[in-house]
């Protein structure tokens, strides 16, 4: 009977685990995007490249930061795939090229959309 509880607490403990990691997940990929969205991808249409660069380097913080955690469930391809296009954005920015720039922005976005969407329960990752 021991045994059963034992396993019961740690199936629990996992779950919950789970639970909470998936709602920091949902919660700093919409930071990122956000910031993707609302002040990168601005700045890059006007051209404000001091701006952008900023704005790139807080976005870099926050997923080099995060990434990590992400790395606990997440799928590791697809964590490997943001980080290159990254990098190919920071390459942008540096360049000021505006139209590769705002290609690139729009594939982090995707990215990272569907970074939390494939891992969570739904009939559709189920089966």
């Amino acid at each position: 009977m021991r045994s059963m509880i034992i396993s019961a607490a740690a199936f629990l403990f996992l779950i919950l685990f789970w639970w909470f990691f998936m709602g920091f997940c949902e919660a700093s990929i919409a930071d990122l995007t956000d910031l993707v969205h609302q002040r990168m991808v601005v700045e890059v249409r006007e051209k404000n490249w001091d701006a952008a660069a900023a704005s790139f380097d807080a976005f870099d913080e926050m997923w080099h930061k995060n990434k990590r955690w992400y790395s606990l469930f997440l799928n590791e391809t697809a964590i490997l795939d943001i980080d290159c296009s990254v990098a190919r954005l920071k390459a942008y920015v540096e360049c000021a090229d505006d139209s590769s720039s705002l290609g690139e922005l729009s594939a982090i976005s995707e990215q990272l959309k569907f970074l939390f969407l494939r891992e969570r329960i739904s009939l559709e990752n189920l089966f």
